[in-house]
């Protein structure tokens, strides 16, 4: 359920219309001639009922909303508008029953009230608007919730403070005023505005961001568990060796099912593969029913009989049989191995490497710098991952040689270590539970963060900082600029002054105030 959205520009509009034809027949200040003189007492009252009915009708549809509002987002800031208009009508049909002689009083009249209400739901409709359109993360709405207690508590200071000093009707003059003069939503909105100028700075860098409160939880991360290919390293393969391990077929039977098999899968390392076999003069023929298996290989249908590729890792744990002493022999030298399997049985292996990114040293020197540390599984042998375990200080943890479900598992306990980061390319499986996952390259199902390579955790990591000094700096400014605003409307400058603020003039900064956000906020739109 969405909050209540009200049309406070149609009560502005009504409003409007009943300020004009109060202004002909009733004085803005009290003891100044009339435009229009009439001597029918019904207009007076029509018009004062009308302002009421206006009053209690805009005052019911924002309790609504306010009710709705601390339903669904646990606050709102329509407490003071609504005790603030309802005050200003009071203190103003109090004083006409009751006049009293005062200078400040003299700016409480009917015309001057309705034409502060279209002023004050003008305002309101901006807020509404954009509080929709920016959502206020907590921190910011702990800081509207303190500041509608702040300037609620510091009326009801004015309203004693001056009612006994001095008289009930200046103190509730003064109350009213310290209620209208802030929206406590000013620091939400500027602050939300410039969280959303920070996202929309990393998409147009390509990155997508599903939620700002996943970038302020990279600040706090320090277990990371990362994919291997593709991330760490790139997708650059180089082809060493395609041997048979079976006596039936030659080197070149088990290459060109090999290059058949990839070549339907598509792919880096299909590309490697083919043009490895094409210089032995070895092309790819037509496969069947071609199946990719996840974080596994690919099998299929080649010459009427059903192949699969797969890791060394997967064949191993499905115990197919094999020329151990032959395979134990091309793991040994420290490469990435698939192999080959007919009818439970090995008869190929495959022999590669993927380039180690040339950017890893600086990786490493980024993860060192945020003090975070590094943990790896992966389905490969232990060979491939020798490399990368002799040039990164921050790989804590690696785990090679295991089967996919070993591998889930493995990472899942990793990740339940929280807070924690995923690094992945891969599809996520549902037991990861990582605080936050980021995409390398591709957009992962689930992911919170898409990036294009692991270049960009620095403009990451500069965002979340950028927003952790939004929501703390920027918005403790504005929270002391309010608190400074209400203290004076409040009336504790009478201690140094005989100058204090009215309702209007309250309602004309507040509307001040509002158009200045606005304004900045589009121009700031436009130009970055």
């Amino acid at each position: 359920m969405q909050n209540l959205q009200l049309h406070y520009k149609r009560y502005a509009l009504i409003a409007g219309v009943l300020a004009f034809i109060s202004m002909l027949v009733m004085p803005l200040r009290w003891g100044q001639e009339v435009l229009v003189v009439t001597h029918n007492p019904g207009v007076f009252y029509g018009l004062i009922g009308l302002a009421g009915l206006l009053v209690v009708w805009t005052t019911g549809q924002m309790v609504v909303q306010a009710s709705r509002q601390n339903k669904e987002q646990t606050y709102t800031t329509l407490w003071l508008p609504i005790l603030g208009q309802l005050c200003w009508y009071g203190v103003v049909v109090w004083l006409y029953l009751a006049p009293e002689d005062s200078g400040l009083l003299s700016f409480m009249t009917l015309p001057l009230l309705l034409f502060g209400l279209v002023l004050l739901y003008l305002t309101l409709s901006w807020s509404q608007g954009a509080e929709h359109a920016w959502p206020a993360s907590r921190p910011m709405q702990v800081v509207a919730q303190q500041l509608t207690w702040i300037a609620g508590f510091l009326s009801l200071y004015s309203f004693l403070f001056f009612g006994l000093t001095v008289n009930w009707q200046v103190g509730l003059t003064l109350a009213t005023a310290s209620l209208l003069i802030i929206d406590p939503r000013w620091p939400l909105i500027w602050t939300a505005f410039r969280r959303m100028q920070v996202v929309t700075r990393l998409r147009r860098m390509g990155l997508v961001v599903t939620d700002p409160e996943q970038l302020l939880a990279l600040r706090d991360i320090k277990n990371v568990v990362t994919e291997k290919a593709g991330i760490l390293t790139v997708d650059n393969y180089v082809i060493y060796t395609a041997s048979s391990l079976d006596e039936a077929y030659s080197d070149f039977d088990v290459l060109a099912i090999m290059t058949t098999l990839e070549a339907a899968l598509g792919g880096p390392l299909a590309d490697a593969v083919q043009d490895y076999a094409r210089d032995y003069g070895v092309y790819p023929g037509e496969a069947q029913d071609v199946i990719p298996m996840l974080s596994v290989g690919v099998q299929g249908e080649v010459l009427g009989q059903r192949f699969k590729l797969v890791s060394a890792s997967y064949a191993m744990d499905q115990k197919y049989q094999v020329d151990q002493r032959r395979l134990d022999a091309i793991i040994a030298l420290g490469d990435s191995v698939s192999l080959l399997v007919l009818d439970q049985k090995v008869i190929g292996a495959l022999s590669f490497s993927a380039s180690i990114h040339r950017s890893l040293m600086r990786f490493d020197n980024f993860f060192n710098q945020h003090d975070m540390q590094l943990r790896l599984a992966t389905t490969d042998t232990t060979g491939s991952v020798q490399k990368l375990m002799e040039m990164m200080t921050t790989l804590a943890d690696v785990r090679a040689g295991l089967n996919p479900d070993q591998k889930h598992q493995q990472q899942a306990t990793w990740l339940s270590e929280a807070p924690s980061l995923l690094l992945t390319n891969q599809y996520k499986a549902a037991e990861l539970k990582p605080t936050v996952t980021v995409a390398v390259g591709n957009n992962v199902s689930q992911a919170d963060i898409v990036i294009k390579s692991l270049a960009n955790l620095g403009d990451l990591y500069g965002a979340a900082n950028d927003l952790y000094r939004i929501d703390h700096q920027t918005l403790r400014l504005w929270q002391i600029i309010l608190i400074i605003m209400v203290l004076i409307t409040a009336g504790l400058q009478a201690l140094i002054a005989t100058f204090w603020l009215t309702p209007i003039l309250a309602v004309i900064i507040r509307a001040l105030v509002t158009w200045w956000i606005k304004q900045s906020t589009r121009w700031q739109t436009k130009h970055r």
